[in-house]
């Protein structure tokens, strides 16, 4: 009994390894994109990982995010509204995703100020890139 806890505990251990990401390491993934919209304050996107369904959003972007289509939706979006995009939401986008190590953030929700660094840093998935894919 105790060797099979043993070697139960060697396998979580082994696939703990495994499974964890190294800082830089890159992939690729499709994203789609679910919903664009801007407040007074503030503008949100959603994409979706066609693949495994995970949500990336504006936090997921950094000034290392090359600007590309990022950019021409904004630019739309800021020059005829929700109209603008239209044509942009449901699309599929070839995306290259890096994890990093990035600063961590304090967002007062009931305040107009700016988000704040805390001094720690986080793991995180990040878009590298986001192009359009030809279909």
């Amino acid at each position: 009994m105790k060797k099979c806890l043993l070697i139960i505990s060697i396998l979580c251990f082994i696939n703990t390894i495994i499974n964890a990401q190294a800082i830089g390491t890159k992939k690729e993934a499709v994203l789609q994109l679910v919903e664009y919209f801007c407040t007074e304050d503030d503008c949100f996107i959603k994409l979706k990982d066609i693949n495994n369904g995970k949500i990336y959003d504006f936090f997921n972007f950094d000034e290392k995010t090359k600007p590309g289509v990022l950019k021409e939706i904004q630019d739309r979006y800021f020059k005829n509204g929700e109209t603008g995009i239209k044509s942009f939401i449901g699309k599929k986008f070839a995306a290259v995703l890096e994890f990093r190590k990035i600063d961590e953030y304090k967002y007062d929700e009931g305040s107009d100020a700016p988000a704040q660094k805390t001094g720690k840093k986080q793991n995180k998935w990040m878009i590298n890139s986001l192009n359009k894919i030809n279909k």
